[in-house]
């Protein structure tokens, strides 16, 4: 019997629609960075012991840091806020500056808090924009990501 994948495609677009791809490659982004650094220093109290590639573990960081800037940019579409947007440009620029130019843990932890700060500013405004498209009380006629249904405009309320 073959099993429709409508659900699995239904799940993805929710993990993207609202925010919780963001959510993710903030979490593996720091858990790169300062996950792997824990666990390379607790390894040897337990008998073990991991060498890691200084150039593999920046990598991970960037690419991780990279795709969570691209998933908080889109969320402009749905809340029309650029706080998220700009809050994560700025801490992705932080973080590749104390990376790739000149490294710095003050600026390097600075940057991981405002990008966990953007993609908590993004998740809140994505739902918050969704649960008004969906109550109809938003301040558009049109619901997130351009879709109808909100309320509808004055002009085209039809008068009995």
């Amino acid at each position: 019997m073959r099993r429709s994948t409508g659900g699995l495609i239904r799940g993805a677009a929710r993990l993207w629609t609202q925010g919780l791809v963001g959510v993710i490659a903030a979490g593996m982004a720091v858990f790169s960075c300062y996950g792997l650094l824990a666990l390379t220093a607790l390894l040897p109290l337990v008998g073990g012991r991991l060498i890691l590639d200084e150039a593999v573990w920046v990598t991970a960081i960037v690419v991780f840091t990279l795709v969570t800037l691209s998933a908080v940019i889109p969320g402009f579409r749905c809340h029309r806020s650029v706080l998220p947007s700009g809050a994560a440009i700025a801490a992705v620029g932080l973080i590749l500056y104390a990376l790739l130019v000149d490294y710095r843990a003050t600026i390097e932890l600075s940057g991981f808090v405002a990008l966990i700060a953007a993609v908590s500013a993004d998740v809140y405004l994505r739902h918050r924009a969704i649960a008004s498209a969906r109550r109809g009380t938003g301040e558009k006629s049109r619901g997130p990501y351009g879709q109808g249904g909100g309320a509808p405009r004055p002009d085209e309320r039809q008068i009995s």
